[in-house]
């Protein structure tokens, strides 16, 4: 199977021609032309865009100035028609650059709370006054519009995203959710199945039609969602912040911005996330745009430009293209870039030629290796011992380990899953700690504190001496089974006093004890249940004895009641 290998953290560089403004905004087209649109921080806070074609330099294009504040989407067409959808002020459009633009109410009679161009031709915005529970539709460059109502439409805020995949499929972000069209716009569906939070604050669809959402409750951050198959079903995804700005996506790769002014990216649907600001000097990120080649640009007060793309580096360590001897071209196999021969790029009805370069420049500048930053190393540090890497069902699920805060990375003490804590990745992470010469500061730590779950979670519990609960609480070993044991008290939960250092317990005796486990009725532990057991069964009881095996019913005593039991289980 090929891996996915991410090469290495994005890099920025400030545009330095696009003078500071605030709430940039980027569209481009399939030419390369890119249009940038914000709005002045002086004067009378006019609409500023600036342009640029393909490979050229950026150039000023005289704005609106009826628009006094550009607070919405800019659009530019194959053909350089621009538009620019104020919140307020409505659509305005302009097909020469600039120097004439459509006038007020000349494309809508009131504000443009989202705007977009189906392949169709066919205009798509949303009304911000009378547009609610709405979307408009023109078939006439914005001369005409009309109004189609959304089903099940309960709020007062209009459309505020609409977005399109590569078959044509309309999808609409509203504080109502996802509607979907197939039949441009004619019909529409609310498609919010697996999402809770419904007021969708940003979207992006890749070229793949995989689509990703952030959304938010009415007054509360919820969390980000991907769909594969094509708004169907959502999934939540892992985010490292409580909120995103924006989003955007290339194959496996998902770059967002935080609620604390960073760029970060996955390339494990959130699993993982890397901090990538490295060149940026922008206090107020708003917005990120995918054009040619998967450069990136992030707009704000500033623009930047990443100075890489985010093309997947794809591993073709282990695979076998057949007995041919024909150099198929470039690949990264075995960690390093090499020639790749066989007899063709298909393999299992699957199309490799994606993974191969043109040179090998191309390839190492795709694949090798970047140095992680000590802040990405610290970051993937601290996730490393949280999340998955720390649930639990039982106390004996989780373990105590020894953070790094020697060398000055990470706390001194984690309570982390006993199976899935990744002790290799770990150590790693220290050595690039070391490398890096990322040591600060070193710590002075007390003993290590016992791991207690906790609402399924592994949590530090510092009472140094064990859970005395029972192992209703705590769990057992594998071969052994928590029972209650008759004459035995043992309580059935347990927690620490961290003022004192002490356990406090419940006032019961339901906790259990570990025995080993066995076929129940097998006293004598043979694998068979027949008359010996039965034999073993009634010694018991005549001492006053008790074997879990033989407590058929599991009420915790031995008697008749379970030997009539033992009975009906050798006769069948």
């Amino acid at each position: 199977m090929a891996n996915l290998v991410f090469s290495q953290g994005i890099e920025w560089g400030k545009i330095e021609q696009i003078p500071e403004g605030y709430h940039y905004v980027i569209d481009s087209n399939s030419n390369g032309d890119i249009i940038v649109g914000g709005f002045e921080l002086n004067s009378d806070y006019a609409m500023q865009i600036y342009y640029k074609q393909d490979n050229q330099d950026w150039i000023e294009i005289p704005g609106n100035e009826q628009v006094a504040i550009m607070n919405g989407d800019v659009l530019i067409t194959d053909t350089q028609n621009i538009y620019v959808c104020d919140f307020a002020m409505g659509l305005y459009g302009t097909n020469d650059l600039g120097n004439i633009w459509t006038g007020l109410a000349e494309l809508t009679n009131e504000g443009c709370s989202a705007f977009n161009i189906h392949d169709s031709g066919t205009f798509f915005a949303g009304m911000t006054y009378t547009g609610i529970g709405f979307i408009h539709r023109s078939f006439d460059n914005g001369l005409s519009w009309e109004s189609i109502s959304l089903p099940d439409y309960n709020s007062n805020y209009p459309v505020e995203h609409i977005e399109f995949d590569s078959e044509g499929n309309i999808y609409l972000g509203t504080i109502n959710g996802i509607y979907k069209s197939t039949d441009i716009g004619e019909n529409w569906q609310k498609m919010n199945s697996g999402i809770n939070g419904e007021h969708v604050s940003s979207i992006f669809i890749d070229d793949n039609d995989n689509i990703y959402i952030y959304t938010t409750y009415s007054a509360q951050s919820d969390g980000m969602y991907y769909s594969f198959d094509n708004a169907e079903s959502w999934v939540g995804m892992p985010i490292p912040d409580y909120y995103v700005v924006d989003i955007v996506a290339q194959d496996d790769i998902i770059l967002i911005i935080d609620g604390y002014n960073n760029i970060q990216l996955t390339e494990d649907l959130g699993n993982t996330w890397y901090i990538s600001n490295e060149g940026l000097n922008d206090n107020s990120l708003y917005s990120l745009q995918l054009v040619q080649n998967n450069i990136i640009y992030a707009g704000g007060r500033y623009i930047h430009k990443s100075n890489s793309s985010i093309d997947e580096c794809i591993d073709l360590s282990g695979l076998d293209f057949g007995p041919c001897a024909m150099e198929l071209g470039i690949g990264y196999v075995n960690g390093e870039c090499s020639y790749v021969s066989g007899c063709g790029w298909i393999l299992n009805g699957i199309d490799y030629s994606d993974a191969s370069f043109d040179s090998m420049d191309e390839c190492e500048e795709a694949c090798a290796s970047g140095d992680m930053t000590c802040e990405e190393i610290e970051s993937l540090y601290d996730m490393l011992h949280t999340g998955e890497y720390a649930t639990c069902e039982f106390d004996n699920d989780c373990m105590a380990v020894w953070g790094d805060c020697s060398v000055g990375l990470g706390g001194c003490h984690y309570s982390v899953s006993v199976e899935n804590y990744p002790d290799n990745e770990i150590d790693a992470l220290v050595d690039l700690w070391l490398e890096g010469d990322c040591m600060s500061w070193v710590c002075d730590c007390s003993e290590e504190p016992y791991a207690q779950c906790i609402d399924g979670t592994c949590t530090s519990a510092y009472c140094m001496s064990d859970n005395p609960a029972g192992c209703d609480q705590t769990g057992c070993d594998e071969g052994y089974e928590c029972v209650v044991v008759p004459g035995e008290c043992v309580p059935s939960w347990c927690g620490c006093d961290v003022f004192y250092g002490d356990w406090f317990c419940t006032e019961d005796c339901g906790g259990g004890s570990c025995v080993e486990s066995g076929l129940l009725g097998d006293l004598n532990g043979d694998g068979v249940i027949n008359v010996m057991d039965i034999v073993l069964a009634v010694d018991a009881i005549l001492h006053a004895e008790y074997d879990p095996m033989g407590d058929i019913n599991g009420d915790g005593q031995l008697n008749v009641v379970d030997i009539v039991q033992l009975v009906n289980l050798i006769l069948g």
